[in-house]
């Protein structure tokens, strides 16, 4: 559904085929091309989105392994859990930045750079609901000294999880447009 949303980029363009002597339509892009400023590739910035990604799903996967007591509470557990989702497409957004080309249309860029700073957003936003359960758990259980740990890995998945947002937003604001040549 999302593709569709940027139909009016694309047009078809009718030539004739002599070889089979028919009428063929090839789609042309005419919408807006991207490029990152500084003469960076999207290759360049894998570093930045796949380091912080792997440490966050380490961090979380830990936390669940480890079986901290906050984990054994809804409270924690569920938004800790719902954050695995985001992070999902976090790694699909660093599969299309890793398959972007220098000279990126709309979709790969939304693919790419837009999707590893949407997703990393949504996984903070879970984890600190997941860390907001933790320090109630702490505050309210007779078992915070064994939770405390656990409270300081979701604090570091929370914080890379923000350090990639924001990286990644000023990344997004550095994809700057080019004219379109006719």
């Amino acid at each position: 559904m999302k593709e569709r949303k940027y139909k009016e980029d694309w047009y078809n363009q009718t030539s004739f085929d002599e070889k089979t002597g028919k009428e063929k339509r090839t789609p042309v892009y005419r919408g807006d091309w991207f490029r990152l400023s500084g003469g960076q590739t999207g290759r360049s910035l894998l570093p930045e989105a796949l380091l912080p990604w792997i440490g966050f799903v380490a961090l979380v996967l830990a936390y669940f392994k480890i079986n901290f007591p906050g984990a054994t509470v809804l409270y924690v557990f569920l938004p800790l859990g719902l954050s695995l989702f985001p992070a999902l497409y976090w790694m699909m957004g660093i599969a299309g930045l890793y398959r972007a080309p220098d000279k990126m249309t709309r979709l790969q860029k939304e693919n790419g750079l837009g999707r590893i700073l949407r997703s990393s957003a949504g996984c903070a936003i879970f984890t600190f609901a997941a860390l907001l359960g933790d320090c109630v758990f702490l505050l309210a259980g007779s078992r915070a000294r064994e939770e405390w740990p656990g409270t300081l890995m979701l604090l570091l998945a929370a914080a890379l999880s923000c350090f990639t947002v924001r990286r990644f937003r000023g990344k997004d604001q550095l994809a700057v447009r080019e004219e379109v040549s006719a």
